[in-house]
């Protein structure tokens, strides 16, 4: 988030810090706390599987090898990809429904520094079937395209917003 090239606690603690003030929750509320324990959750799990060196840093290069660890099991990648599906959904699905409107997406992603174009993209992308909603399936059909697709144009190679 501070674009310093690596991911650590503190990016995370923004991320949570930023969806709290778009939401509106207050912070030490119940609503904010909830959403910092989901992310905070996510970020020693990463931590703990990625950071090789434990310096509390995520370097590109430790971030990549990881990947590529995952991406040689078919099973672990579907399983990491069913886990972060879950994540979206639950830090995204502000209503409960069980998917991801366009508003939800984007406050969240906004958080990644995504302009709102780039969110319209992404989101009208990963929305295979054109209803407004985006589903666990269709966030695990985009991370299974991220993760292996070839093919530029596949849907998935934009859930974090256009490649540079």
């Amino acid at each position: 988030i501070n674009d310093n090239g690596k991911i650590n606690k503190a990016d995370y603690e923004r991320r949570t810090y930023f969806l709290a003030q778009q939401r509106g929750y207050e912070i030490d509320s119940p609503e904010y706390l909830q959403i910092r324990q989901r992310i905070m959750a996510d970020w020693e799990q990463l931590s703990f599987y990625v950071d090789e060196d434990a310096d509390g840093q995520i370097t590109l290069t430790e971030f990549l090898a990881y990947s590529e660890y995952v991406l040689s099991d078919d099973k672990m990648w579907y399983e990491n990809s069913e886990e972060t599906a879950s994540f979206v959904i639950e830090v995204c699905d502000v209503d409960g429904d069980g998917s991801i409107t366009r508003d939800e997406y984007g406050v969240f992603f906004k958080s990644y520094n995504m302009t709102e174009d780039q969110i319209q993209f992404a989101f009208e992308k990963l929305d295979a079937d054109g209803d407004g909603q985006v589903t666990r399936k269709e966030i695990v059909m985009g991370l299974d395209q991220f993760g292996k697709s070839e093919n530029p144009d596949d849907a998935g190679n934009y859930i974090f917003g256009p490649l540079e």
